[in-house]
């Protein structure tokens, strides 16, 4: 059992610190600019890297980081050596206080206009030559007019001075991006050190470049990349791979039109290479229908060290060997993503929550089911049932309610009302079932009752 923890005193420092920016900072008009930064009034004041990291996502998470404040972030003052910036408004201006900093590890997302080229560009000298982690999804590498933000307007050159600058780099996280194939081809001529590749969610359509790679490449991610037969023969001479996501989502809407899904290669064939890729321990092949059995086991026996597959989406989720079949030949402790148990339900949960919407909309569709049924064999037990109906009327608060079937719907309301029921007297049942019920809204019960 798991109990919430009160906060440290470092964190309880770092909050009153961003609650009182206004009482600790002074601001300094910029030259040649009407806008200004903030410095603190204590000229003395030095944190260290583990505090000014700590200073830096709080500012975040409190949506407190902007130019001014970022502006705190002077070497002078601070000492940064992994940034994370999420959903800050940051212009690339402000962004030029990381040119003060050694930076190795770096993560930038949601920031609204600032591109990839932007990030980049406000890195300094030491940084460039050292940094090892990059994290830049979600990112445009240039603004453009397009509304598809379709990289026809990419610049290969920007490109080739921007990434191909750093030499030391060992992660690089591109998806989501207007990444194309030249793109990839600069990546895998420039970066010598590159280890960890992750290009879902791109325009890439050919991964011949990756041929560069293969002594080095230990994990590659292509989620829901739009990739032909031909990419095979790549795959299989990366033989250092020890992980590898071909993962894919068949109802997403690709913004890249020249994206097609008829081209894309079948999973079945490059699993029927049994002796590619022997070092593999992760193989991610969600979303991808057409599996053999028999070829998926006869994979699983020459790749004995493999410990997660990725089934979500698929009905290879289902075969014996997953659901602990004991007459199975091969060993059962590999873990699964799919929808078929529990189990497989929370580590699809857990593995992607944070970019696979679909596959988490049918994690929690198949979550329904189970609480539904705690509800029915624990009739008596008033604790279960308020914290089933919790679970079940939370879940239904969010955007998935619209695309629940009304005969779940039906089912809800029927061991709601019965919940009620069953516990005329316990004031925290009925409380509750009142309380989520108004929050919700009529429509939940109308809607299940036309049924």
């Amino acid at each position: 059992m798991t109990y919430d923890m009160p906060k440290s005193l470092q964190q309880c420092c770092l909050d009153f610190i961003c609650n009182n920016l206004d009482v600790l900072c002074q601001e300094i008009p910029l030259p040649r600019s009407i806008n200004v930064k903030l410095a603190f009034k204590n000229s003395d004041v030095f944190l260290t890297d583990a505090i000014s990291e700590e200073f830096l996502k709080t500012l975040c998470e409190k949506k407190k980081l902007n130019d001014e404040t970022f502006a705190l972030f002077d070497s002078n003052f601070m000492n940064l050596k992994r940034v994370y910036i999420k959903d800050a408004q940051l212009s690339a201006a402000g962004l030029r206080i990381l040119k003060t900093q050694q930076i190795v590890q770096l993560e930038v997302s949601g920031l609204g206009n600032v591109t990839v080229n932007d990030v980049i560009g406000s890195l300094g000298q030491w940084t460039l030559n050292n940094l090892k982690t990059l994290h830049v999804s979600n990112l445009k590498f240039i603004n453009t007019p397009n509304k598809m933000g379709v990289g026809s307007y990419l610049n290969t050159a920007d490109l080739d001075v921007n990434i191909g600058s750093l030499r030391s780099l060992k992660y690089l996280d591109v998806s989501n991006t207007e990444l194309n194939a030249l793109g990839l081809n600069i990546i895998a001529n420039k970066l010598p050190c590159l280890e960890v590749l992750n290009i879902s969610c791109t325009r890439i359509s050919d991964i011949k470049p990756l041929r560069r790679c293969r002594d080095r490449l230990k994990c590659l991610s292509m989620y829901d990349l739009k990739i032909g037969s031909d990419s095979i023969p790549v795959l299989t001479r990366l033989t250092g791979l020890v992980h590898l996501d071909v993962s894919y989502d068949s109802h997403s809407i690709s913004r890249f039109e020249n994206n097609v899904d008829s081209f894309r290669f079948k999973v079945s064939d490059l699993l029927s290479c049994t002796h590619c890729l022997p070092n593999l321990t992760s193989l991610d092949i969600s979303g991808n229908e057409g599996l053999d059995e028999p070829i998926l086991m006869q994979f699983l026996k020459s790749h004995y060290n493999i410990q997660f597959l990725g089934l979500a989406l698929t009905r290879a989720c289902r075969y014996p060997l997953f659901l602990g079949d004991k007459d199975s030949e091969l060993k059962t402790n590999i873990t699964v993503t799919g929808e078929a148990n529990e189990r497989q339900l929370l580590e699809c949960l857990r593995r992607y929550a944070a970019n696979r919407q679909t596959y988490v909309k049918r994690a929690l569709f198949k979550l329904y089911s189970l609480l539904l049924l705690a509800i029915k064999q624990n009739p008596n037990h008033n604790v279960i049932q308020a914290l089933a109906l919790s679970c079940i009327l939370n879940l239904l608060k969010t955007e998935l309610e619209p695309n629940v079937h009304p005969s779940c719907l039906k089912d809800i309301v029927c061991h709601t009302l019965r919940a009620m029921a069953n516990f005329p007297r316990n004031q925290q049942v009925q409380n509750f079932v009142f309380r989520k019920a108004q929050k919700l809204g009529l429509k939940l019960y109308y809607t299940s009752m036309q049924s």
